[in-house]
């Protein structure tokens, strides 16, 4: 899904969204699976839960952002 919603906005030129979502979901991996190790129950398995958590997260916005339609008010679809 992520990859998909960047990439479509990718192409109609929505760049800097693009570049921004994908910043945030590897800052969200690094973050969330430092702060998810530190709970026992958790532990080893935080980099696979942090990975699916931010996916979620990124792929939503992204999705939210092509929905909305903000996309379409790029110069270079004019």
């Amino acid at each position: 899904m992520i990859h998909i919603s960047r990439g479509a906005l990718n192409g109609v030129g929505d760049i800097a969204y693009s570049l921004i979502n994908g910043c945030i979901e590897l800052a969200g991996r690094v973050c969330l699976g430092w702060i998810l190790v530190t709970v026992p129950a958790v532990g080893m398995w935080s980099p696979w839960y942090a990975t699916g958590i931010t996916w979620l997260v990124t792929g939503f916005a992204g999705a939210m952002r092509y929905e909305k339609g903000k996309w379409q008010k790029n110069r270079f679809l004019q």
